[in-house]
């Protein structure tokens, strides 16, 4: 079986470092929101993912790409990738984190 891998995809695939980053900022982010408490896993998991995508051009250091390649497309994938590999991550922080500040 062959595997078939785009240039966004292997992009986004030497850039995961940068992804888990990204992502542990925002799940730092929506925690300091006094409502954090109140959220469900999976609107805290689509607040992770607009928070990547309303800050994704101020950290576009992190993953080494300039503004002008991110745009809905670039996001599209960037979600898709988020889904794919770090839902069980964000979820099993929101359950953590949940456990120790909230109950």
């Amino acid at each position: 079986m062959k595997i078939i891998i785009t240039e966004n995809q292997n992009s986004l695939i030497r850039r995961y470092q940068g992804i888990k980053e990204i992502v542990d900022w925002s799940i730092n982010y929506i925690f300091e929101d006094e409502d954090f408490c109140d959220l469900t896993p999976q609107v805290f998991f689509n607040w992770v993912l607009r928070d990547i995508k309303d800050n994704l051009t101020d950290a576009d250091w992190v993953l080494d790409i300039s503004d002008d390649v991110i745009d809905d497309n670039f996001f599209k994938t960037l979600e898709t990738f988020v889904k794919d590999h770090f839902t069980d991550y964000i979820m099993s922080k929101h359950d953590k984190l949940m456990e120790r500040w909230c109950l």
